[in-house]
């Protein structure tokens, strides 16, 4: 006859089998995934914020090619300005 003790033992390495075997052990739940991709992307966000404040009102940041256009331009009309005056 087996005893209780046994009986105990095995139904513990059993226990320890299930607990330990599903396909999911030792994952990171996907809702956990995307709370924390959420969170990256709000504190992103509120750094832009931020530096954005540290400009003046009215203005904006341009990009680089953005930059370099406007600034072409701008010398292209104070060349027609100046040949204007020159004329005038």
């Amino acid at each position: 006859m087996i005893s209780n003790n046994q009986i105990k033992k095995r139904y513990k390495e059993k226990e320890k089998d299930i607990i330990f075997t599903h396909k999911n052990y030792g994952k990171t739940p996907e809702y956990l995934k995307q709370f924390k991709l959420e969170e990256i992307k709000r504190k992103e966000y509120e750094k832009i914020l931020e530096e954005e404040s540290n400009y003046p009102p009215g203005t904006k940041l341009l990009s680089e090619n953005e930059r370099i256009n406007t600034l072409n331009n701008l010398i292209e009309t104070k060349k027609g300005i100046i040949l204007k005056k020159i004329y005038i």
